[in-house]
């Protein structure tokens, strides 16, 4: 049996517009990762003091100086259909989102891992692109 390096094109395009997928989900986890690691860092310098000067929204084009206070009591998005909240301290909330971050890491595991595996059937494809022939062996069954 013959082979044309046509007949695997098909299969080499979709199997590159899979790792594109693949590279651009671990891109998406990666920044909501980093978005994560930079709201930790922002919580915990507002509970470093009982108070923070700020510049508050008082409508679309004007700020107010004001003064945020309770900076150890955040509410939190839990997620879900219905949009759950709920109200937590800032240690409680770091506690949430490193288990976020952790979660992040195995689906990112998880992801890379899989680009491994496209990648290297993108390799085998190609070698059997290059092979001028197949040989198929017929195994007869006696039962």
């Amino acid at each position: 049996m013959t082979m044309n390096s046509e007949n695997f094109d098909r299969l080499l395009t979709q199997q590159t517009s899979d790792i594109e997928v693949t590279e651009q989900e671990i891109i998406n986890l990666e920044k909501y990762k980093s978005d994560y690691e930079s709201v930790i860092n922002k919580i915990e310098e507002l509970q470093k003091s009982v108070y923070k000067d700020a510049y508050i929204p008082f409508s679309r084009k004007a700020l107010v100086r004001g003064r945020l206070i309770h900076t150890n009591e955040l509410l939190v998005y839990l997620g879900g259909t219905e949009d759950y909240f709920a109200e937590l301290s800032v240690y409680e909330t770091v506690q949430l989102l490193n288990h976020r971050i952790k979660q992040l890491d195995i689906k990112l595991d998880g992801l890379h891992k899989q680009k491994t595996l496209l990648c290297d059937r993108i390799n085998y494809t190609k070698q059997l692109v290059s092979q001028k022939s197949i040989s198929i062996k017929k195994y007869h069954s006696y039962f």
